[in-house]
């Protein structure tokens, strides 16, 4: 059928490097050159958060499969997690965690895996990195309060001869081999 232009969005300045739409459907996020990240309502096309805090061009961005969090990476080397809904009345946000172990020259892709339990982030000397998301301890008592997480890298996964532009975590369930003789 027909495509029926739905509304444009007007980013205010700077070159856009990356656009993705929350899986719920409520908002999207652009990554751009002037360092900052805007959450914008899908339902009025205007901009509710501003995310600060990385120190070079954010290059890629994408939703944690349940839309409550937000990774991105950018030249600064940094990967880092937001939680949009952790921000202050004027939509300012800040990070609640950022990599302590550098990416290669510059971050260029980065996807959550299906339960936002790992992060899988790319550079642009070819190497993939692979951290798990975790719940930091300094949680305030009784659970008040925002929460922060750590990102503790698991390994650095190197063999690609070239730039790796695009990154997704596989869709598919684990199964266990069957053996031979066995019941399953």
């Amino acid at each position: 059928g027909d495509m029926e232009l739905y509304g444009t969005f007007s980013h205010p300045e700077g070159r856009v490097n990356c656009v993705r739409f929350s899986p719920d459907g409520s908002a999207m996020a652009s990554a751009c050159d002037d360092k900052v990240i805007r959450i914008w309502s899908v339902k009025t096309m205007s901009i509710t958060r501003h995310l600060v805090g990385h120190q070079g061009e954010v290059t890629a961005i994408d939703f944690s499969p349940d839309s409550s969090l937000l990774a991105s990476c950018a030249w600064d080397r940094s990967v880092r997690l937001w939680d949009p809904n952790q921000c202050d009345e004027h939509g300012e946000c800040e990070s609640v965690a950022s990599n302590r172990h550098p990416v290669g020259r510059l971050s260029t892709a980065i996807s959550f895996s299906k339960h936002h339990e790992n992060l899988l982030a790319s550079s642009a000397d070819n190497r993939i990195f692979l951290w798990e998301i975790a719940l930091d301890r300094g949680v305030p008592v009784g659970g008040r309060g925002p929460l922060f997480y750590r990102l503790v890298h698991l390994r650095t996964l190197t063999g690609h001869s070239n730039l790796v532009s695009c990154l997704v975590f596989g869709r598919c369930e684990r199964r266990r081999p069957a053996t031979e003789g066995s019941e399953q």
